[in-house]
């Protein structure tokens, strides 16, 4: 009789060999740039429909054209993979899996949020948000098309319970007026640190990887906190998430120091030290986006570092499944990016490699 725990080892190799053949389908920077200097939408859509998009990119056509055909394309595939490691995955890693993707559910219940508060405020919602794992394009085309924050929270909540509940707290604490800072906070706090303190005590591998990523993205977001916010005088030691992997020391003293250049200097003890170059530039211009490019760069290449050291694990998963999501996220920019006519630098300045 065979014992379980060869079953399991022989699945984690299973899971690493398709997972090295999707890596290997992914797009490069090369191709990625090449169809940045195309400047044409419709050389996009040729390159897509002989490629894993094609099938997406030939329904898609159907109701669609150009970028929205593109988005929506790119989008169900996304969705395609995104269930498809979470069936190559199997009943003994799923859990992690799921729990891993889900990072992206959250980002489309934040799209999703905001795009209804500033249709609110008369402003028109651009682009498609990107579906999540579980939030497919037709339910997020649902969700995008209800009329108000009420029906939308009725809805996410239906959904996914675990996650959106919280929401109604802040609803009902605002007056049916809640800022969208107060609902991503607490969104955060039922993701990142529900979750970081239940993985903290599960001994398995995975839930340890799994909890330090969540952690590094908690101090993302803390350091959004520490030094956007700062620097618009918005920062507040309450919003500060717990269970990052940054010392509280460091984070009390970038809290407490006098500017916002002294708060970066002080990360120079951390591991966040690569970041410095870009937030030079955020104190420069004011501009944050690109230092949240950067941290998650980070991020990716902490799971790409894993990967190579941890391959009986789900870290080489973990890594392809945040690659390809930056490459759909790239070709949507590029889809949009040529509809508007924007400058190739401009779209490139927002284009994510890892």
């Amino acid at each position: 009789m065979r014992h379980r725990g060869e079953n399991v080892r022989e699945h984690i190799v299973y899971i690493a060999t398709r997972v090295r053949g999707m890596k290997s389908r992914l797009l490069s920077r090369d191709d990625l740039e090449d169809l940045l200097d195309q400047k044409d939408v419709d050389a996009l859509i040729e390159v897509l429909l002989t490629s894993d998009y094609k099938e997406e990119m030939a329904r898609a056509l159907a109701t669609s054209s150009d970028a929205e055909a593109i988005e929506e394309a790119v989008s169900r595939h996304l969705l395609l993979t995104f269930q498809q490691l979470l069936t190559v995955s199997g009943n003994w890693y799923r859990p992690y899996t799921a729990l891993f993707l889900a990072r992206w559910d959250l980002k489309t219940v934040k799209q999703l949020l905001r795009q209804r508060l500033a249709r609110d405020r008369g402003i028109p919602a651009t682009g498609f948000p990107v579906p999540g794992p579980s939030l497919g394009v037709a339910l997020v085309k649902h969700l995008a098309g209800l009329e108000t924050l009420d029906a939308l929270i009725h809805g996410l909540v239906a959904w996914n319970r675990e996650l959106c509940a919280c929401l109604w707290g802040v609803y009902r604490d605002a007056g049916a007026q809640p800022a969208l800072r107060a609902m991503e906070d607490a969104l955060d706090r039922a993701y990142f640190v529900d979750n970081v303190r239940r993985l903290a005590q599960d001994p398995d591998e995975n839930a340890r990887i799994l909890c330090s990523i969540l952690r590094m993205s908690i101090d993302g977001i803390n350091l959004h906190i520490l030094l956007h916010d700062k620097a618009h005088q918005d920062a507040h030691q309450d919003w500060l998430l717990p269970e990052g992997a940054m010392s509280k020391r460091v984070a009390a003293e970038m809290m407490a120091a006098g500017s916002v250049e002294e708060a970066v200097a002080l990360l120079e003890s951390t591991v966040y030290r690569d970041l410095l170059e870009g937030l030079y530039v955020f104190l420069q211009t004011g501009r944050y986006s690109p230092m949240q490019r950067m941290f998650e760069q980070l991020l990716v290449r902490e799971l790409r570092s894993l990967a190579r050291v941890r391959v009986m694990t789900l870290a080489p998963l973990m890594h392809y499944a945040w690659l390809k999501y930056n490459e759909v996220i790239n070709l949507r920019l590029i889809a949009r990016g040529e509809i508007r006519q924007l400058a190739r630098g401009r779209i490139r300045e927002e284009m994510t490699y890892a």
